[in-house]
């Protein structure tokens, strides 16, 4: 996890010291899908994931998509309105985060 500043700088120096891993580079899901699509959008998100051997993002990928954790739960005033998207960046399971700056 990176600024968006440097994620790209951090892909370039994995492939310079590291080509034999898989990376990829995750910029958020898709929003505004119909549940159908977004749940196969959750599933292939999450074989990505697994099929990766390091995954960047941003903070500002991780910040638009935390409220989307089944764990977080808010206290709302009234119920929801619309489906809250699932996040295949929340509900993986990570072996190790890396925090730049």
């Amino acid at each position: 996890m990176s600024p968006q500043s440097i994620v790209w700088q951090w892909r370039k120096e994995l492939q310079l010291h590291a080509p034999s891993l898989n990376v990829l580079v995750y910029d958020g899901s898709k929003k505004g899908l119909a549940s159908d699509v977004a749940d196969i959008e959750y599933v292939h998100r999450c074989q990505e994931f697994s099929r990766a051997d390091v995954v960047l993002t941003t903070y500002t990928v991780l910040g638009a998509e935390v409220n989307y954790s089944r764990a977080c739960h808010h206290q709302l005033r009234s119920e929801k309105r619309y489906t809250v998207p699932r996040s295949a960046l929340l509900d993986c399971f990570w072996h190790r985060i890396v925090l730049d700056e």
